[in-house]
Protein backbone atom coordinates (compact mmCIF):
# COMPACT_ATOMS: atom_id res chain seq x y z
CA UNK A 1 0.00 0.00 0.00
CA UNK A 2 0.97 3.35 -1.00
CA UNK A 3 0.03 6.55 1.23
CA UNK A 4 0.92 9.98 -0.16
CA UNK A 5 -0.28 13.24 0.17
CA UNK A 6 -0.16 16.63 -1.35
CA UNK A 7 -1.11 20.79 -0.15
CA UNK A 8 -1.87 22.82 -2.49
CA UNK A 9 -3.45 26.14 -1.73
CA UNK A 10 -4.56 25.42 1.67
CA UNK A 11 -6.79 21.97 0.51
CA UNK A 12 -5.00 18.96 1.38
CA UNK A 13 -5.74 15.92 -0.88
CA UNK A 14 -5.45 12.15 0.23
CA UNK A 15 -5.13 9.47 -1.82
CA UNK A 16 -5.02 6.02 -1.21
CA UNK A 17 -4.25 3.20 -3.28
CA UNK A 18 -4.78 -0.94 -2.56
CA UNK A 19 -4.19 -3.82 -4.71
CA UNK A 20 -5.23 -7.54 -3.79
CA UNK A 21 -6.87 -10.03 -4.74
CA UNK A 22 -10.01 -11.67 -2.40
CA UNK A 23 -11.86 -13.70 -4.70
CA UNK A 24 -11.45 -11.31 -7.24
CA UNK A 25 -9.49 -7.80 -7.80
CA UNK A 26 -10.94 -5.58 -5.27
CA UNK A 27 -10.45 -1.46 -6.23
CA UNK A 28 -11.36 1.19 -3.53
CA UNK A 29 -12.51 4.30 -4.94
CA UNK A 30 -10.14 7.72 -4.44
CA UNK A 31 -11.36 9.72 -1.20
CA UNK A 32 -11.13 13.28 -1.44
CA UNK A 33 -11.46 15.61 1.72
CA UNK A 34 -10.57 19.81 2.04
CA UNK A 35 -10.55 22.48 3.79
CA UNK A 36 -12.83 25.41 3.92
CA UNK A 37 -11.61 28.23 2.16
CA UNK A 38 -9.59 31.26 3.83
CA UNK A 39 -12.21 33.77 4.42
CA UNK A 40 -9.74 36.56 3.51
CA UNK A 41 -7.89 35.30 1.22
CA UNK A 42 -4.86 35.63 2.61
CA UNK A 43 -2.61 32.34 2.74
CA UNK A 44 1.33 32.64 4.10
CA UNK A 45 3.10 29.49 4.28
CA UNK A 46 0.54 27.80 4.11
CA UNK A 47 -1.58 28.94 7.13
CA UNK A 48 -5.22 31.21 6.67
CA UNK A 49 -4.47 34.85 8.35
CA UNK A 50 -6.38 37.43 8.95
CA UNK A 51 -5.11 41.63 9.25
CA UNK A 52 -6.63 44.68 9.72
CA UNK A 53 -5.30 48.44 10.09
CA UNK A 54 -5.47 51.38 12.86
CA UNK A 55 -4.92 54.62 12.49
CA UNK A 56 -3.37 56.99 14.78
CA UNK A 57 -3.84 60.40 14.74
CA UNK A 58 -1.68 62.48 17.20
CA UNK A 59 -3.68 66.13 18.04
CA UNK A 60 -0.46 68.68 18.63
CA UNK A 61 -2.34 71.83 19.73
CA UNK A 62 -1.02 75.37 19.61
CA UNK A 63 1.24 76.76 22.37
CA UNK A 64 2.66 80.47 23.11
CA UNK A 65 5.20 81.94 24.97
CA UNK A 66 5.75 85.75 25.57
CA UNK A 67 8.78 87.35 27.41
CA UNK A 68 10.56 90.89 27.48
CA UNK A 69 14.68 91.40 27.05
CA UNK A 70 14.35 94.52 29.21
CA UNK A 71 11.35 94.29 32.31
CA UNK A 72 11.94 97.66 33.12
CA UNK A 73 12.27 100.92 30.69
CA UNK A 74 13.73 103.70 31.73
CA UNK A 75 13.69 107.24 29.80
CA UNK A 76 16.05 109.87 30.92
CA UNK A 77 14.14 112.66 29.86
CA UNK A 78 15.66 116.22 28.60
CA UNK A 79 13.04 119.34 29.28
CA UNK A 80 12.59 120.04 25.78
CA UNK A 81 9.78 120.53 23.82
CA UNK A 82 10.97 119.65 20.56
CA UNK A 83 12.44 116.72 21.38
CA UNK A 84 11.19 113.14 22.30
CA UNK A 85 12.92 111.47 24.60
CA UNK A 86 13.16 107.27 24.33
CA UNK A 87 13.55 104.07 26.12
CA UNK A 88 13.36 100.59 24.41
CA UNK A 89 12.91 96.67 25.06
CA UNK A 90 12.12 93.91 22.90
CA UNK A 91 9.09 91.31 23.01
CA UNK A 92 10.22 87.77 22.11
CA UNK A 93 7.57 85.72 20.92
CA UNK A 94 7.67 81.75 20.42
CA UNK A 95 4.86 79.71 18.96
CA UNK A 96 4.29 76.58 16.83
CA UNK A 97 1.45 77.89 15.29
CA UNK A 98 1.57 77.86 11.64
CA UNK A 99 -1.22 80.73 11.28
CA UNK A 100 1.16 83.07 13.29
CA UNK A 101 0.38 84.97 16.22
CA UNK A 102 -0.77 88.81 17.38
CA UNK A 103 0.69 90.67 19.86
CA UNK A 104 -1.19 93.36 22.11
CA UNK A 105 -0.18 96.26 24.73
CA UNK A 106 -2.62 97.65 27.20
CA UNK A 107 -2.79 98.60 30.82
CA UNK A 108 -3.17 96.25 33.45
CA UNK A 109 -6.93 95.18 33.79
CA UNK A 110 -6.43 96.41 37.50
CA UNK A 111 -5.16 99.93 36.73
CA UNK A 112 -7.17 102.50 36.92
CA UNK A 113 -4.91 105.29 34.78
CA UNK A 114 -3.12 105.30 31.73
CA UNK A 115 -0.99 108.06 32.64
CA UNK A 116 2.24 107.91 33.73
CA UNK A 117 2.17 109.40 37.84
CA UNK A 118 4.53 111.11 39.77
CA UNK A 119 4.59 109.15 43.62
CA UNK A 120 2.54 111.02 46.63
CA UNK A 121 0.99 113.12 43.84
CA UNK A 122 -1.60 113.83 41.31
CA UNK A 123 0.85 114.78 38.89
CA UNK A 124 0.79 112.82 35.47
CA UNK A 125 1.79 112.23 31.71
CA UNK A 126 -0.51 111.92 30.10
CA UNK A 127 -1.15 109.16 26.86
CA UNK A 128 -0.86 110.38 23.75
CA UNK A 129 -4.39 110.98 21.48
CA UNK A 130 -2.39 108.61 18.86
CA UNK A 131 -4.42 105.74 17.69
CA UNK A 132 -3.08 102.31 15.91
CA UNK A 133 -5.42 104.33 12.61
CA UNK A 134 -4.24 107.32 13.31
CA UNK A 135 -0.51 107.37 14.93
CA UNK A 136 1.11 110.68 16.07
CA UNK A 137 4.30 111.60 13.72
CA UNK A 138 7.29 112.59 16.17
CA UNK A 139 6.94 115.93 14.85
CA UNK A 140 3.32 116.46 16.43
CA UNK A 141 4.04 114.50 19.53
CA UNK A 142 2.58 116.50 21.67
CA UNK A 143 4.06 118.25 25.16
CA UNK A 144 3.75 116.30 28.51
CA UNK A 145 2.41 113.31 27.18
CA UNK A 146 3.81 109.77 26.40
CA UNK A 147 3.37 106.69 24.20
CA UNK A 148 4.66 103.85 22.35
CA UNK A 149 5.66 102.54 19.37
CA UNK A 150 7.05 99.72 16.97
CA UNK A 151 6.03 95.99 14.86
CA UNK A 152 3.45 97.21 12.56
CA UNK A 153 2.78 100.85 13.81
CA UNK A 154 3.57 103.89 11.41
CA UNK A 155 3.84 105.93 14.57
CA UNK A 156 3.30 106.76 18.00
CA UNK A 157 0.19 105.76 19.88
CA UNK A 158 -1.35 106.18 23.49
CA UNK A 159 -1.02 103.03 25.57
CA UNK A 160 -5.52 101.83 25.65
CA UNK A 161 -6.87 100.61 28.81
CA UNK A 162 -6.94 97.00 29.18
CA UNK A 163 -10.76 96.67 28.31
CA UNK A 164 -10.29 98.36 24.81
CA UNK A 165 -7.05 96.02 24.30
CA UNK A 166 -8.74 94.05 21.26
CA UNK A 167 -9.82 97.10 19.78
CA UNK A 168 -7.16 99.09 20.42
CA UNK A 169 -3.83 97.56 21.60
CA UNK A 170 -2.99 95.59 18.73
CA UNK A 171 0.63 95.95 17.92
CA UNK A 172 2.09 93.34 15.33
CA UNK A 173 0.46 90.15 13.50
CA UNK A 174 3.28 88.29 12.60
CA UNK A 175 4.76 84.74 12.39
CA UNK A 176 8.04 82.74 13.49
CA UNK A 177 11.10 81.00 11.73
CA UNK A 178 14.11 79.64 13.14
CA UNK A 179 16.44 80.37 10.29
CA UNK A 180 17.55 83.97 11.95
CA UNK A 181 15.76 84.44 15.14
CA UNK A 182 17.19 87.81 15.53
CA UNK A 183 15.17 88.95 12.74
CA UNK A 184 11.20 89.61 12.51
CA UNK A 185 9.20 88.39 10.27
CA UNK A 186 5.90 89.82 8.43
CA UNK A 187 2.43 88.29 8.66
CA UNK A 188 3.42 86.72 5.08
CA UNK A 189 5.96 84.41 6.12
CA UNK A 190 5.35 80.92 6.26
CA UNK A 191 6.49 79.19 9.24
CA UNK A 192 9.54 76.86 8.66
CA UNK A 193 10.12 75.59 12.14
CA UNK A 194 9.05 75.91 15.71
CA UNK A 195 11.00 76.32 17.99
CA UNK A 196 12.73 79.98 16.97
CA UNK A 197 11.25 82.88 17.91
CA UNK A 198 9.95 86.34 16.67
CA UNK A 199 11.53 89.88 18.08
CA UNK A 200 9.35 92.92 18.08
CA UNK A 201 11.05 95.97 19.18
CA UNK A 202 8.98 98.57 21.50
CA UNK A 203 9.66 102.11 22.02
CA UNK A 204 8.40 104.32 24.48
CA UNK A 205 8.64 108.25 24.11
CA UNK A 206 7.63 111.41 25.87
CA UNK A 207 8.31 114.90 25.46
CA UNK A 208 8.31 117.17 28.57
CA UNK A 209 8.72 120.46 29.81
CA UNK A 210 8.96 122.60 32.60
CA UNK A 211 5.49 122.49 33.77
CA UNK A 212 5.96 120.05 35.21
CA UNK A 213 7.57 118.80 38.55
CA UNK A 214 10.55 117.25 38.58
CA UNK A 215 10.53 113.53 39.86
CA UNK A 216 9.91 109.97 38.79
CA UNK A 217 7.12 109.04 36.94
CA UNK A 218 6.32 105.64 37.18
CA UNK A 219 3.31 103.35 34.73
CA UNK A 220 2.64 99.18 33.96
CA UNK A 221 1.89 97.97 30.41
CA UNK A 222 0.99 94.36 29.48
CA UNK A 223 2.00 92.89 26.66
CA UNK A 224 -0.46 89.97 25.58
CA UNK A 225 0.56 87.37 22.98
CA UNK A 226 -2.37 85.04 21.72
CA UNK A 227 -2.36 82.75 18.24
CA UNK A 228 -3.79 83.24 15.20
CA UNK A 229 -7.03 81.00 14.85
Amino acid sequence: MRLFSQRRFGIVYVAIAALGTIAGTLAMPVVTSSFATCPSGNVEDGNCVSGSQTTINVNLQPTIGLTVTSATVKIESALNDTTVSQGSTAARVTTNNEKGYKLYISTPSTATSQALTKAGTTRQIFPSAGTRDNPVSTSNFVVNTWGVTGGDLTGWIGVPSYANQATSGLIKTGKVKTTSPTTTYGPTTDLENAGGYDEVTLTFGTKLDTTLPAGEYTGTVLLTAVVVE
